[in-house]
């Protein structure tokens, strides 16, 4: 904090440095303790005073600085400095690698603000360029059957045991597709439906042919099985299978990523075999699990699945309206953007 007090005097290329990964290193202890705030002011301190022509001096510093950054102001929602990192980072990467990251905040970004389609021409975008098969144009209902059925094909050739023994997945280009494809469903879900589960579904593939992306397997294993629990298939039992897989794949990652995958089992999947009481405290933990790491989206997604539940499940009314003020005004603090 001193340091960056006097940062003004700050001159030589030497002490730019050490000051920049000092920064570095104190946004990512802050990181480690959840403190977000601390941490996007840490990492944006470390780019100013770096400046534009340390991407030529210290290039692998300064790229660093920019993905922490990435990283930290999502968790705070301040998209206006998130906006400018990113394109920063996109003016100056070597290699499209590098952009990566980037790239998916991006996209993550636009569906804050609601641009569920410019998220999905940018997934189109990003998958040609690293070689993917292209996401069909035109999809009509026996597209989406032909994908299921081929992926209901390969899912049959592995037990439970099979999917938990997975090896990680190491592929440094599938694992940017798994990315994308995870923050391209949502939007998908919103603009254009029918594309949902064909994301879904190349995921799934993916994970069988690589391995294990953590979190990203986890979810779409999850997500793979609500489509199972639903009205045209109402495989209950499959279904209910693949969120028990989903949920000890999670175990390989940090618990900051049961937020999605809590309101994918136990808002879409475990509903249709359990009571309603059941998913009650498993969506309130997804939605505080969120809250504590940042993650808005899938948090406030959880509570919404809450309250959708809750309202089948004869609780008091003033009670329910009560605890939903509250949950309200928490949510508005997020800038209106969910």
């Amino acid at each position: 904090e001193q340091m960056n007090k006097g940062i003004n005097l700050i001159r030589t290329a030497e002490q730019k440095s050490d000051s920049a990964r000092l920064n570095l290193r104190a946004g990512r202890k802050a990181m480690a303790s959840l403190s977000f705030q601390s941490a996007a002011k840490y990492f944006v301190c470390g780019i100013e005073i770096l400046g534009e022509q340390y991407w030529e001096i210290d290039y692998d510093l300064t790229l660093s600085l920019h993905r922490e950054a990435l990283e930290a102001l999502y968790c705070i929602s301040d998209f206006s400095v998130l906006e400018a990192v990113t394109e920063n980072v996109l003016a100056h990467a070597l290699c499209f690698n590098d952009e990566v990251t980037a790239h998916y905040y991006q996209m993550r970004y636009l569906t804050s603000q609601g641009k569920f389609k410019e998220v999905l021409c940018k997934c189109k975008d990003l998958l040609q360029k690293l070689g993917e098969e292209p996401l069909p144009s035109d999809i009509s209902k026996n597209v989406v059957i032909q994908e299921f059925a081929e992926t209901k094909t390969k899912m049959k050739g592995y037990t439970e045991e099979d999917l938990l023994a997975l090896p990680a997945m190491t592929n440094r280009n599938k694992l940017a597709v798994m990315r994308i494809l995870r923050y391209a469903e949502l939007a998908a879900l919103v603009c254009m439906p029918p594309l949902a589960p064909l994301l879904v579904f190349r995921s799934v593939k993916l994970t069988l042919e690589f391995g294990v992306a953590s979190s990203l397997s986890a979810s779409c294993i999850a997500s793979y099985g609500s489509w199972l629990v639903n009205q045209q298939i109402t495989d209950v039992e499959e279904g209910f299978n693949m969120g028990r897989v989903a949920r000890k794949l999670s175990n390989r990652g940090g618990e900051e990523n049961k937020p999605r995958l809590f309101c994918i089992i136990f808002g879409l999947i475990n509903v249709w075999r359990q009571p309603f009481q059941a998913s009650l405290d498993m969506l309130l933990e997804g939605y505080q699990i969120g809250m504590r790491f940042g993650d808005s989206d899938n948090a406030h997604s959880c509570l919404l699945m809450y309250g959708q539940i809750v309202i089948s499940c004869s609780c008091p009314l003033p009670q329910m309206v009560a605890n939903f003020r509250i949950y309200c005004k928490k949510m508005m603090l997020f800038n209106g953007n969910h």
